[in-house]
């Protein structure tokens, strides 16, 4: 079974790695991803008819929640985090507040991982739009052009 934790870390992966889409919005990335991301979540629920309904609630939940997520991570967002995790020590976090959406975001990072020739991060991240509170965790490294990339 995938967990809020999980899912929360797919949305937000998703908003980072799709910021060269052109032709869709944040919260049209995250509508999608969040819709189909409850619909499997909901179709963990059930049997039969009930597992159909709560696959369905659970896409439309998904849907609302990562369209709200996805419209407050923007460019601005991504960067910000991006710089979090090159310039900050572990165990140590970093907050702002987006002058937009008024979501807040906190970015720690957990562990630094030297993989190869590339240095990864794992990291956690909470954001908190209209009051609401959503938690994820994951990692990133960083490619041969300096640019931060989720991987999990």
């Amino acid at each position: 079974m995938v967990n809020k934790m999980g899912f929360i870390s797919c949305c937000v992966s998703i908003f980072i790695l799709s910021s060269c889409a052109e032709d869709a919005s944040n919260r049209d990335i995250g509508t999608i991803t969040g819709g189909v991301i409850g619909g499997v979540l909901g179709a963990q629920f059930g049997k039969g008819d009930g597992q159909v309904a709560a696959a369905a609630a659970g896409a439309l939940l998904g849907g609302v929640i990562g369209g709200n997520v996805g419209e407050s991570m923007d460019e601005l967002n991504r960067m910000k985090m991006a710089k979090v995790l090159e310039n900050t020590k572990t165990n140590h976090s970093h907050s702002w507040i987006d002058p937009d959406s008024k979501a807040k975001y906190t970015v720690k990072p957990t562990k630094t991982i030297h993989k190869a020739s590339t240095v990864c991060r794992n990291y956690t991240m909470s954001v908190v739009i209209d009051g609401n509170l959503e938690t994820a965790q994951g990692e990133a490294c960083r490619d041969a052009n300096g640019n931060w990339n989720i991987v999990d």
